[in-house]
């Protein structure tokens, strides 16, 4: 499960270098992936699952994925752009491994606040925050931990 999106994402990214060739490999600086509960998970309002673990091997699949798809897969970071509240309703308690970081999206409005955030540790178990999300003026900015 969620191969078939990771293989996409990796012939897409690969095409997209100044030489306009489509090498058969990637070497990304790191991979984000956005889990928000807007999509059409298992569990969600309109699906007929309740089974969260499937929701884990979806995710999981595509972690495993572009760690194959890299010449150095320790060279390429693998992050969740969510919130805890969303991974939680997605994933639940199960456990997703190959992570690297987590990208906190928040409603706060200054990099201050954002930067408070910072001393926590992340929500999907990776352990580590790397960046959160804030929006001063209605854009999305983001504070580097």
């Amino acid at each position: 499960m969620g191969c078939s999106e990771a293989q996409r994402s990796v012939g897409y990214a690969s095409c997209l270098n100044p030489s306009g060739a489509c090498p058969s490999t990637v070497q990304p600086a790191a991979w984000w992936l956005d889990v928000e509960t807007a999509n059409s998970w298992c569990g969600r309002p309109g699906t007929r699952c309740k089974d969260l673990t499937l929701n884990r091997y979806a995710i999981q699949g595509i972690i495993d994925t572009l760690h194959s798809a890299v010449e150095n897969p320790t060279a390429a970071p693998i992050g969740i752009y969510s919130t805890p509240n969303a991974w939680s309703t997605i994933v639940g308690g199960n456990l997703v491994n190959g992570l690297s970081a987590d990208w906190l999206a928040t409603g706060l409005s200054s990099a201050s606040q954002a930067k408070s955030y910072c001393s926590g540790s992340g929500f999907s178990g990776s352990g580590q925050l790397w960046l959160v999300q804030f929006l001063p003026g209605g854009y999305d900015a983001d504070y580097a931990c």
